[in-house]
C-alpha cells in the first residue's frame, strides 16, 4: 500500500489492485443513491457498473486514484479517480446510460471544438469520479465536518497526483453544485455548462433530466502549473509523467492482480515495493501541501 497521508481515523492511499472491487462496489452504491443524473434516470448499481468499473480500473492502472481508508477497519470509505485524458474508457454504452454519456460528450465537444485535443499523453489529466460512503463509524460521530472535508481532501490529493506526474492541466465534468464549488476552491474555472432541464437527446429528442430544474453540468478546467508554482518549493514527489504500456495484455496483467492476489499484500501494479509517495529532486511540492488549510481546521481526520 502506498500511503499518501495518515490521520487519527482516515488513511489516504494511492488506489491499487487490492482496492479495486471494494472501490467499484462503493462507487456503484454512492452514484446510484446520490449522483444527480443517475437519480433522474433511476439507475441501479448494476446498471452503473460498466461505467464505474472502467473509471476505477483505468485510474488504478495509471496510478491516478486516491482512496480513503477507515483506519480501524481498513475499509474503503471514499475515493477520487483520474486518468490521462487521451486514454479512452473501455465500457459499453448501454441504452440506460446513453443520456448521461451523450451529455458528457456534448460538454467535451464544447471544449475540443474551440481548443482541439491535446497532442500527446501526459499533458491533460481527466478527473473522473469522487465519492464518500454514506455511513461509517467516524462519519456518524462527526457528520457535520467529515463529509465536506473528506471530499475536499480526496479531490485535492487527486489533483496533487496529477501535478506530481507532470500533467499541465486537468479537465473534469462536474455534475453537482458541491463538487463544482470544491473544483473552484482548488483553482478550477468553469469553461462551459449545460442546463439539465434544457438538455435534449439527439436520437429521440427527449429531455431525460427535465426534473432537474435550476441545475447544470459543468466542464471545469484547472491549470496545474499555476498551482505548483504558487506552492512553497519543498517536499518530495513522484518524477514526471508515467509511460503507460498500451497493449491490452499489459493492462490485463496489471488489473488481473486484484483477482489473483485478493487482499494479500496490496502490491503495486508494477511490482515496486510499498512506500509513501516520494520521488525526485525537482523542487515540486508534495501533494500534502494542497490540503494544509483543511488539515489545520480538522486535524483529527
Amino acid at each position: 500500500m502506498r500511503t499518501i497521508r495518515e490521520g487519527a481515523h482516515i488513511v489516504f492511499s494511492v488506489l491499487d489492485p487490492s482496492f479495486l472491487e471494494e472501490t467499484v462496489a462503493l462507487a456503484c452504491t454512492v452514484y446510484s443513491q446520490r449522483e444527480p443524473m443517475a437519480l433522474a434516470l433511476g439507475l441501479t448499481p448494476e446498471e452503473l457498473r460498466p461505467y464505474v468499473e472502467s473509471c476505477v480500473e483505468e485510474a488504478c492502472y495509471q496510478e491516478l486514484g486516491v482512496v480513503a481508508l477507515e483506519r480501524e477497519s481498513g475499509c474503503v470509505v471514499g475515493f477520487s479517480l483520474a486518468k490521462d485524458y487521451l486514454t479512452p474508457l473501455q465500457w459499453k454504452v448501454t441504452e440506460r446510460l446513453a443520456p448521461m454519456h451523450e451529455l458528457f460528450q456534448a460538454l467535451e465537444q464544447g471544449y475540443l471544438g474551440e481548443h482541439g485535443s491535446p497532442g500527446e499523453s501526459g499533458v491533460f489529466g481527466h478527473e473522473l469520479m469522487t465519492g464518500i460512503a454514506a455511513e461509517h463509524p467516524y462519519q456518524r460521530t462527526r457528520r457535520a465536518t467529515i463529509a465536506p472535508t473528506l471530499g475536499y481532501e480526496l479531490m485535492a490529493l487527486r489533483t496533487g497526483l496529477l501535478g506530481a506526474r507532470g500533467y499541465q492541466q486537468a479537465i473534469a465534468i462536474s455534475t453537482e453544485p458541491r463538487a463544482q464549488q470544491i473544483h473552484e476552491c482548488l483553482g478550477a474555472h468553469r469553461l462551459c455548462s449545460i442546463s439539465y432541464e434544457d438538455f435534449i437527446t439527439l436520437k429521440d429528442r427527449q429531455r431525460p433530466f427535465a426534473s432537474m430544474s435550476g441545475r447544470s453540468c459543468a466542464l471545469m478546467l484547472k491549470d496545474l502549473r499555476e498551482g505548483r508554482a504558487s506552492l512553497a518549493k519543498s517536499g518530495r514527489v513522484l518524477r514526471g509523467p508515467v509511460a503507460l504500456p498500451s497493449s491490452s495484455s499489459a493492462r490485463a496483467h496489471v488489473l488481473g492482480r486484484r483477482v489473483e492476489g485478493g487482499q494479500q499484500g496490496r502490491a503495486l501494479p508494477d511490482g515496486r515495493p510499498e512506500g509513501r509517495l516520494r520521488g525526485g529532486d525537482d523542487g515540486l511540492p508534495s501533494v500534502h501541501h494542497l490540503v494544509d488549510a483543511e488539515r489545520s481546521a480538522h486535524a483529527g481526520q
